[in-house]
């Protein structure tokens, strides 16, 4: 149900933008990071010369690992950015986002990463920890095989004690770990291929997964790499959401070490777990975007109760808040900017908005947040958000 095409629509889709990313500017400045012609050759460099709300862009490259603390910041990388590590010293130390302040985001955007080490110990490739604003990771990649020998102990995202953490367009070959971190999964492929922890280890958190793959595998000698691992966790699977187990019943997808809950959507399909899982399923209230670029639209797709009317909103990303009698937290800052009010189709249970975009390069790196909440005659229920950064 495309809700876009006519001027009024466009102009307050236009009006919507403008307003946030101009709000979005102000006192911001960029640092332009460029390995060959400068003025800053190293993402260490333009980190360590930015204030929080600044932004750093980063031309495609061979870069050293780096670390941001205490100040939300965004990092945008061209196509071609490639974080290579085991080169140098410095360069064995993972990406760090750490201590990032209440009431700001830190976002990184459009990074690969490469390895040329042989190891035994765990070793996170992108760590956050202890940051009670927003981190957001955008379009993370990592190669199935890396151009160097490499054992598969490694963690491709670390994350631990942060209050709200947005993943999307991840794809990773190693696990993501998550400890009491409040999480978002979106347009993402977690695999663990090469090691025993398993692809999602989620520990006394709240995770939720949308329009994802999470891929266990089978290993050497009969060994097994789990899907998911959970502790004390809270996991949902939204639509979208595909958890793909390993072929075996004696290898499960899902395994927990503590009693948790694994909520799936009615179309996720069967879910196979152990002992130790609370498992419910229903009908999920969900909300996907495609991504934001300069020049380009986002194609906002709702889906949820058929005949429900399901306002949308855009506003910066925030920790997340939940409200009395509505179900669902609330990732996004108030006051929000209202998009459109689509009425969910009765048969379908979906509708989409259209939001365009301005081709002003000031605006790469600003951060954004969509969220939708559904009114029915039973209550009222917040989507899940996503959280990304303009390219």
């Amino acid at each position: 149900m495309k809700l876009s095409n006519g001027p009024r629509a466009i102009a307050l889709a236009r009006l919507a933008t403008t307003l946030l990313l101009c709000a979005g500017l102000h006192a911001q400045k960029s640092l332009v990071v460029d390995a060959t012609n400068g003025p800053y050759r190293t993402i260490q460099a333009a980190v360590n010369a930015s204030a929080a709300g600044d932004r750093v862009l980063i031309k495609a490259g061979f870069y050293e690992s780096f670390q941001v603390a205490g100040k939300g910041i965004s990092i945008v990388a061209d196509a071609g950015t490639v974080i290579r590590f085991g080169l140098t010293t410095t360069s064995m130390q993972p990406i760090r986002i750490e201590n990032v302040p209440s009431g700001q985001s830190c976002s990184i955007s459009g990074l690969s990463i490469d390895y040329w080490f042989a190891f035994s110990a765990p070793y996170p490739f992108f760590e956050a920890k202890s940051c009670k604003g927003t981190v957001l990771l955008d379009g993370y990649t990592m190669p199935a095989k890396p151009s160097g020998l490499s054992w598969g102990s490694m963690h491709a995202i670390d994350v631990t004690d942060c209050a709200a953490v947005s993943l999307r367009g991840v794809s990773t070959y190693t696990p993501v770990v998550l400890r009491r971190s409040p999480t978002t999964i979106t347009d993402s492929h977690l695999r663990s291929t090469a090691v025993w922890s398993g692809a999602l280890t989620a520990e006394h958190c709240e995770v939720q997964v949308a329009d994802s793959v999470i891929e266990g595998a089978q290993l050497y000698h009969g060994t097994s790499a789990h899907a998911i691992k959970a502790s004390g966790a809270v996991i949902t699977l939204c639509k979208g959401a595909k958890v793909i187990p390993l072929g075996s019943t004696s290898y499960p997808m899902v395994v927990t070490s503590a009693p948790s809950t694994l909520t799936a959507d009615s179309t996720v399909g069967t879910i196979v777990t152990t002992a130790g899982w609370t498992v419910v399923t229903k009908n999920i209230f969900t909300l996907s975007v495609a991504p934001s670029r300069l020049g380009s639209k986002s194609a906002i797709d709702v889906q949820g109760t058929g005949g429900a009317f399901a306002p949308v909103f855009l506003s910066a990303p925030a920790s997340p808040q939940s409200f009395l009698g509505i179900a669902g937290s609330a990732w996004i800052l108030a006051p929000a900017i209202f998009l459109g009010a689509p009425i969910l189709g009765t048969t379908t249970g979906r509708a989409t908005l259209t939001l365009l975009h301005s081709n002003d390069s000031r605006y790469r790196g600003v951060q954004l947040a969509y969220q939708a909440i559904e009114v029915t005659n039973t209550g009222f229920a917040l989507s899940n958000p996503v959280l990304h950064v303009f390219q």
